[in-house]
């Protein structure tokens, strides 16, 4: 940041934080109408992290 002193550096901070509250926001929307249990929820996880590994074993 030090070398870079140009950059208006709380601005990118405030737009980041922005972006991600907006993000949030999207997310509790959809997920208010969802009927999706945590434990569903860890289960698809599970599933969705193994799946590279089995794709880079056949590798």
């Amino acid at each position: 940041m030090r070398k870079h002193l140009y950059i208006k550096w709380s601005e990118i901070a405030r737009q980041a934080l922005w972006d991600r509250a907006r993000k949030l926001e999207l997310m509790d929307k959809i997920l208010a109408k969802s009927e999706l249990t945590e434990e569903d929820a860890e289960k698809v996880g599970k599933k969705i992290r193994k799946y590279p590994r089995l794709e880079m074993q056949k590798m």
